[in-house]
């Protein structure tokens, strides 16, 4: 007989034995197996279903007009990082989405922080009630921001109404809180703060009635959504964002989508135009400035051309800019670019634009800036509404002043770079000015002249063009997260499994009968081991 042969030979023995040794339990099996199988059915029909539901939302990449400044001046900006479009982060945006302050947000504009249900007997399903609770239980906002314990009520309705029970729970503390009423509205006080218990038009009079209720604060709500809600890109090439929900209640799941991604695209709308409005205001007033220094320019270079007899100063001037044209051109650019710069700068050590948002974000290394901005608008936000010596506000100040030193060292640094370019090319010219000995003087004093006006013109026509652009985004208030697909749920429940669950069981079932059986024969056999003993004394 061969190896393997004699093996599938045990093997048969083996589960011969097996199958002669349980035989004789198979009641014990199939006690143990109806016994599983049924808790699992059981557990089915009580268990509450939780459901996934989902929204679609397309994040829109905005790129600022202004990629094409006026003049040479949009190709200065492109060329020193300092303009050009700028689009935005998805990831970035998914952060924005689900930001604790939207959450909170949310969560106080649906009530997510207060739950109801009722058990109407021991073997039914739970009912969540979500906008149509027959009972409602209210705390002032500024005390329930303050709680950092759930608060759980057991209320039992009788059916004629009299001698309602109430029941209240706290933390840790246990029941803080048991009583009884026969009148609605009832005010329940706790260690945190008085509770107000009331019907409303859901409640129907007449009928046995249990009702269970946990409210807590919005901070503690966002951590249990946080474990239900997922938010994710659905490729790295798409701007397209998956924001799904798992729970019991499928209109509150898809209410809270919904009011997520509109909360989201209110706050960007609103922190979009508080920082257009800035810059506005700081684009009018270096207009009227510019303005007034292009009349000065002007004067000057009327005044010269009077004083010095000069009929045709752009013919007299052309062997001067043809030879020159290229160093000219040069020195244009760094003298436009150091002037905006310096503008720029003057601005953040202005007092009067202190905790101000910075304009021209895209024309400026994006980085910094955008992080100042940040800082400034949780700032402003706070300081609307704490007072002075908010120990938040403060520390926020702290920030925002060492922040503004950094991005004062950072255009100081460009400044810098910018003015030694310039006094190299400025020596250059010298060096060409001395190889041209027939230029009279006259003609390099206009040059200049007309050079100061050109600049001022140049950054003139950016600023105007900047203000357009402002205006058109006060203008177009679109949303920054499209909606694709309005919150939704799959109709099919995604737990409990109605066939993992019964499986469970009967496993447990089929494993049961083995532990009973295995006890059963244990104990029979040390009955057996005592009635021998006993005999045989």
């Amino acid at each position: 007989m061969s190896t393997v042969d004699k093996n599938k030979k045990e093997e048969m023995i083996d589960l011969t034995a097996i199958w002669n040794k349980y035989k004789p339990f198979w009641w014990v099996f199939l006690i143990s197996i109806i016994g599983c199988v049924g808790l699992s059915l059981l557990y089915l029909k009580i268990k509450s279903p939780v459901f996934l539901s989902k929204t679609l939302v397309m994040v829109n990449q905005e790129e600022e007009e202004g990629a094409g400044a006026v003049g040479g001046l949009g190709a200065l900006m492109s060329s020193f990082s300092l303009g050009g479009g700028s689009g935005s982060n998805v990831e970035d945006e998914m952060y924005k989405m689900t930001s604790h302050t939207n959450m909170v947000a949310v969560i106080k504009h649906l009530e997510l922080n207060k739950n109801y249900w009722s058990k109407p007997g021991l073997f039914d399903r739970k009912v969540w009630y979500y906008g149509n609770s027959p009972v409602r239980i209210s705390i002032p906002d500024a005390v329930l921001d303050t709680i950092s314990v759930s608060t759980k009520f057991k209320i039992d309705f009788p059916a004629d109404g009299k001698e309602i029970s109430i029941k209240v729970k706290q933390g840790k503390e246990g029941t803080i809180f048991k009583g009884k009423t026969d009148k609605m509205p009832y005010s329940v006080k706790t260690p945190y703060g008085t509770f107000t218990i009331d019907t409303t038009g859901y409640f129907v009079k007449g009928e046995e009635f249990n009702f269970n209720a946990i409210v807590c604060s919005p901070d503690e709500s966002i951590e249990d959504i946080n474990e239900r809600i997922a938010i994710n890109q659905l490729s790295k090439k798409a701007n397209a964002i998956l924001v799904d929900l798992e729970d019991v209640n499928t209109k509150r799941a898809e209410d809270l989508l919904n009011t997520l991604v509109t909360f989201y695209n209110e706050r960007a709308i609103a922190d979009k135009n508080e920082q257009a409005l800035s810059t506005s205001k700081f684009i009018e007033e270096r207009l009227i400035q510019l303005y007034k220094d292009l009349e000065d320019a002007e004067t000057k270079i009327e005044d010269y051309k009077s004083q010095n007899q000069i009929v045709d100063a752009t013919a007299e001037a052309e062997y001067t800019f043809v030879r020159k044209e290229r160093i000219e051109a040069g020195m244009l650019e760094m003298e436009t670019q150091a002037a905006v710069l310096q503008m720029i700068k003057d601005f953040l050590n202005s007092p009067e634009n202190k905790y101000n948002l910075v304009p021209f974000t895209t024309d400026f290394p994006e980085e910094p800036i955008t992080a100042y901005n940040d800082l400034v608008l949780q700032r402003l936000k706070l300081e609307s509404t704490t007072k002075e010596n908010n120990v938040a506000l403060k520390s926020l100040t702290a920030q925002v002043d060492a922040m503004r030193k950094n991005v004062i060292a950072t255009i100081d640094k460009q400044l810098q770079s910018t003015r030694i370019a310039l006094a190299d090319m400025r020596r250059e010219a010298s060096s060409a000015e001395k190889r041209m000995t027939g230029i009279p003087r006259m003609e390099r004093e206009l040059t200049a002249l007309y050079r100061d006006q050109v600049i001022k013109n140049e950054i003139y026509g950016y600023l105007l063009q900047k203000r357009e652009e402002n205006q058109l985004k006060l203008m177009r208030n679109r949303p920054k997260g499209k909606v694709i697909d309005t919150a939704y749920t799959e109709i099919e429940p995604i737990s409990p499994n109605k066939y993992v669950i019964p499986a469970l069981g009967l496993i447990m079932g089929v494993g049961g009968g083995f532990i009973l059986s295995n006890l059963i024969e244990s104990r029979r056999k040390r009955r057996n081991k005592k009635s021998t003993t006993s005999t045989e004394a």
